[in-house]
């Protein structure tokens, strides 16, 4: 009986596949990987590493290449075209979950620091633009911290087809955005069932542009 393949050898097999399937993306939308990223809802450097460096030899997360499917109607690697069908009723988170193995550069480890659970996400939208934080952002949340009137906050919306995860700025009873997007700035009251707070936004990271 053949053994199964070393665990390098299936990742390898992925990122190629992965690769291959990025490429016909590019190639089909004429766009460029930074233009795929934003118009997707996914971090630029996620692709443009994934693509340029030589040395990086992780993969595509599955949030990704479920969000670049569902953008430009090309099934990934392993997402089929019943779940594109199925996606379009999802809704759609507006921040992406930084994975832990991709937090431990000096900067981020110094905003950590010694807390227990914090976690890192990347801001997909510009709904709090006006309040200091862009697409691109990364921030990260403290759910031990209590919600104050002001913070900028993590929340979960449910609309009946499962939660979408979203950052607003709580002015106690409601959740708001700050931006000219007039389905950012609805208010949402908070009642802990459809509409309830996960963390509070901590710190803030920015990228230097290039």
């Amino acid at each position: 009986m053949a053994g199964r393949p070393p665990k390098s050898d299936t990742k390898e097999a992925i990122r190629e596949a992965q690769r291959e399937w990025l490429l016909k993306v590019l190639a089909e939308t004429k766009k460029t990987p930074s233009q795929l990223a934003k118009d997707s809802g996914v971090s630029d450097t996620t692709l443009t590493r994934f693509l340029n460096n030589p040395s990086y030899s992780g993969t595509l997360t599955p949030i990704t290449v479920e969000r670049i499917s569902e953008h430009v109607g090309i099934p990934g690697p392993g997402y089929s075209t019943s779940k594109l069908q199925i996606a379009a009723w999802k809704p759609r988170d507006e921040a992406e979950r930084v994975p832990w193995d991709n937090c431990k550069s000096p900067t981020l480890a110094a905003l950590i620091g010694g807390r227990d659970a914090p976690e890192v996400w990347t801001i997909q939208t510009d709904h709090l633009a006006l309040a200091g934080i862009r697409q691109g952002d990364m921030v990260v949340i403290d759910k031990d911290v209590q919600a104050r009137d002001g913070d900028i906050v993590c929340a979960q919306i449910e609309n009946g087809n499962g939660p979408r995860t979203v950052f607003r700025m709580f002015q106690m009873p409601n959740l708001v955005g700050a931006s000219f997007d007039p389905q950012a700035i609805r208010p949402e009251p908070v009642d802990g069932l459809r509409v309830r707070v996960i963390g509070v936004v901590t710190d803030l990271l920015r990228q230097r542009a290039a």
